[in-house]
């Protein structure tokens, strides 16, 4: 007979915090949908290039001038179309 939820609960509640961890990870992972887990996959790879410095990165002062731009260019364009 299966166990039930609660068992199931209790079990878990008596793991060391790392394997409790794993197991929110594994659980996590298998609610998402394919195009979700690559996402996360993606961007596991993106912070792991930029914690081992092998990325690009910008300043939040760069990046947000940017998109300023961006959008003052794309209010300019929607403007000429009126």
């Amino acid at each position: 007979m299966p166990r039930t939820v609660e068992e199931l609960l209790a079990e878990a509640l008596q793991l060391p915090n790392e394997e409790k961890n794993q197991l929110i990870d594994e659980l996590h992972w298998s609610l998402l949908t394919p195009e979700e887990r690559e996402l996360t996959a993606e961007w596991a790879q993106r912070l792991a290039d930029i914690e081992s410095g092998n990325a690009e990165t910008v300043s939040l002062e760069d990046a947000l001038e940017h998109a300023r731009d961006a959008v003052r260019d794309a209010g300019r364009r929607n403007a000429e179309l009126m």
